[in-house]
């Protein structure tokens, strides 16, 4: 008997007194499933295998819940039921609750915060295990980690080739992954798996994906999910699950942990979920970034199946239901997908001037003015520039492309670029 019905729905719920977006609750709950089940559930697709790992990266302003969101799915209820890498039950640093919800066959690792892709490498070679009941001509090795960054910059930067190499490799949770250390040397991970999910401010995104990040194949292996929302107003007390729920949560979760083998459908399900791939999932997203991503949406819908199924049963079968709530929840996140790339592959001058745009635009809508203050916009420029020359450059080049224009000591922008972008969460009411 489970302690919820529901996991992902209980999660999302036992948070709703908060000020938390529920877009950043569902995928933190999404997320910590997928974690549970790790390399030792599939779906099989017949060339190749879809295992449930998801990378995940919560976009938003500043003070919006980012953080917050994972702090129940992510700490109190997955990494109370994680090992650290390595740690056998015999020693000081073993986790008792593994015992306690009989998972010690199933362990999880949580690794977090300052770790480097070189680090994380070795640590997640500690995590290296058979699974014994899965075995069959060769030995099943499963070496599941979940990523948890809080910060996408603590990992990752533009340069970070490191990073993208390794992320791009282990969303395929390949047979083997051979990683090699210019301080620890040459390892070869066995049955690697790895889950991901990271917060980010919209600019801190832009600014640390590596450029080649949609060639290379990484930007479409990730879904992005951002939240329009404002940051979230101080208070001394905030609302917070009880320990009751917590508990039922738990017990759920290290239940689905326990899940292993092959995910199904049943026969109408399966001829509904071939259709809609073969139909290319439509609405199909056409935002230029998003054009490599299209390519593995139907993987994404499917590995997000697999955790709403499991977040309901230990059957192991998608129904039409599980389809159905997939395809609504990746939809969602895709129609702002756009918002949240705003500005990637820009050089640092193009990105600067959209800056601009919408300091302009802010300044206006919270003033009332038609534009701003010279002497106000080169503050800001000044703030972004490397040197101060380039403020009257930046001006300059703004000006004559048409972008700004002068009117006495004030700077406004110029026709289309006037106008605020309709925000793609609301209905466009003319």
């Amino acid at each position: 008997m489970r302690g919820v019905d529901d996991y992902i729905e209980a999660v999302v719920d036992g948070l709703s007194d908060t000020p938390l977006p529920e877009r950043y609750r569902r995928w933190g709950a999404i997320s910590s499933i997928a974690g549970a089940l790790g390399r030792k559930c599939w779906f099989d697709r017949g060339a190749f295998i879809v295992r449930p790992n998801m990378y995940v990266i919560l976009v938003g302003a500043p003070g919006v819940g980012k953080t917050a969101s994972l702090d129940l799915p992510l700490i109190k209820l997955y990494k109370a039921l994680c090992l650290n890498p390595g740690v056998k039950a015999d020693q000081d640093e073993y986790n008792p609750l593994v015992s306690y919800y009989g998972m010690e066959l199933y362990p999880m690792a949580l690794l977090k915060d300052k770790i480097t892709p070189e680090s994380m490498g070795v640590e997640m070679k500690k995590v290296e295990h058979p699974i014994m009941d899965l075995s069959e001509a060769e030995v099943f090795f499963d070496n599941s980690v979940t990523l948890l960054t809080n910060e996408l910059g603590t990992f990752m930067d533009r340069e970070a080739r490191g990073a993208q190499i390794l992320l791009t490799e282990l969303w395929d949770a390949l047979v083997n992954y051979e990683y090699k250390t210019k301080t620890a040397g040459h390892y070869i991970i066995k049955g690697p798996y790895l889950n991901w999910i990271a917060c980010a401010t919209q600019s801190e995104l832009i600014l640390n994906m590596p450029g080649n990040a949609r060639g290379q194949g990484l930007l479409s292996r990730i879904v992005l999910v951002y939240d329009p929302g404002s940051s979230i107003e101080e208070d001394l007390v905030y609302p917070s699950p009880n320990e009751d729920m917590i508990n039922r949560l738990r017990e759920t979760l290290a239940q689905i942990a326990t899940l292993r083998g092959q995910f199904s459908m049943v026969d109408e399900v399966f001829d509904e979920v071939r259709s809609d791939i073969k139909a290319n999932l439509p609405p199909t997203p056409t935002d230029d970034n998003m054009t490599e991503y299209v390519s593995r949406r139907s993987a994404h819908a499917l590995k997000l199946a697999m955790c709403i199924s499991a977040s309901r049963s230990d059957t192991m079968m998608i129904t039409h239901r599980d389809w159905t709530d997939a395809k609504e929840t990746l939809f969602d996140a895709e129609q702002l997908m756009p918002v949240a790339l705003t500005g990637f592959g820009m050089g640092k001058a193009g990105q600067t001037a959209q800056e601009i745009e919408g300091f302009i635009k802010s300044t206006c809508a919270a003033t009332g003015r038609g534009g701003v203050p010279e002497n106000t916009l080169r503050r800001e420029i000044l703030r972004k520039a490397a040197n101060p020359g380039e403020v009257d450059t930046m001006l300059a080049v703004m000006m004559s492309a048409g972008i700004l224009e002068k009117h006495g000591n004030m700077i406004k922008l110029v026709g289309e670029n006037a106008k605020s972008k309709t925000n793609p969460s609301q209905p466009n009411t003319g």
